[in-house]
């Protein structure tokens, strides 16, 4: 069993402007708890996309080794059509 679970990162630095990051990461049960197989930091500003994105990876069951390609694409797919 794979669970993604989204997570707020700190601002680069305390008086920093810039909002929170928000990143996923990978956990495997392996039968004596959760462990942290794959992590993704700084994705995305928006909260929510990250965790739509890791609810589906979980319900998905996707492969930990398929997270950072998974997560290109759904960039590539916000961010619209290519300019060139």
């Amino acid at each position: 069993m794979v669970r993604f679970r989204s997570f707020r990162a700190a601002p680069p630095l305390p008086s920093s402007p810039l909002p929170y990051s928000y990143g996923i990461c990978a956990e495997e049960n392996r039968g004596d708890g959760w462990r942290v197989v794959a992590i993704i930091p700084d994705i995305s500003c928006d909260g929510v996309f990250a965790a739509k994105l890791a609810e589906k990876c979980t319900r998905g069951q996707l492969s930990p080794v398929h997270l950072l390609d998974v997560v290109e694409d759904f960039l590539l797919h916000e961010s619209g059509p290519s300019p060139f």
